[in-house]
């Protein structure tokens, strides 16, 4: 695992893979922020049943992906690609010292889903410094409203600055979530108690 690294790094890196074609799958790699990046597989004949490549523990070896169905042909042909991409993958970063592979979690399909603004007749935002969480709000009809930086002292001047104007604002706060996954029960806890800024 290597940990998280700057996201300048993962700019760099991300566009090594970017826009390389595997047996007519169109391949896209896109950083986020720090250490996470989204992958697409575009292409026909694809399945999102794949199991996950990252075995959740540090010092485990990646695991290799697999198919839900075992009997499904585009399983099988998706499971074929991104074998092909990560060692790909191997090749193109194989001279960083931390992000030297990718472990890959979550396949879906693109999903057209219910828009919270018709669903519930309400006038919703977001308020995300985190670029996946922006991305999630808007796949669900929320309006990602402008942050000025990336510290939450920016969210909550956002969030200020906007909170008349809507029903509901759902507020993302990154520190949280990376203090829980480095098991630091202390700093979460600190992190949680936002109310003192």
């Amino acid at each position: 695992r290597a940990g998280r690294i700057a996201t300048d790094i993962n700019i760099e890196i991300s566009s090594r893979l970017d826009g390389i074609t595997i047996d007519g799958v169109k391949v896209f790699v896109k950083p986020e922020m720090e250490h996470r990046a989204v992958v697409v597989f575009r292409g026909d004949g694809l399945s999102e049943k794949i199991t996950d490549t990252d075995p959740q523990k540090t010092g485990l070896k990646p695991l290799d992906p697999a198919s839900h169905d075992d009997s499904n042909a585009a399983s099988k042909k998706t499971i074929d690609i991104i074998k092909k991409f990560l060692a790909i993958v191997k090749d193109k970063l194989s001279d960083q010292d931390k992000a030297n592979y990718m472990l890959l979690r979550g396949f879906a399909e693109m999903l057209k889903l219910p828009q919270m603004n018709d669903t519930y007749k309400l006038n919703t935002a977001a308020v995300a410094a985190y670029p996946m969480y922006k991305g999630l709000a808007k796949l669900v009809g929320m309006k990602v409203l402008d942050v000025a930086g990336l510290d939450v002292t920016d969210e909550i001047k956002t969030l200020k600055d906007n909170y008349k104007n809507h029903d509901f604002i759902f507020f993302h706060y990154k520190k949280t979530d990376s203090a829980g996954e480095d098991g630091d029960f202390d700093k979460k806890v600190s992190m949680i108690e936002i109310d003192a800024l």
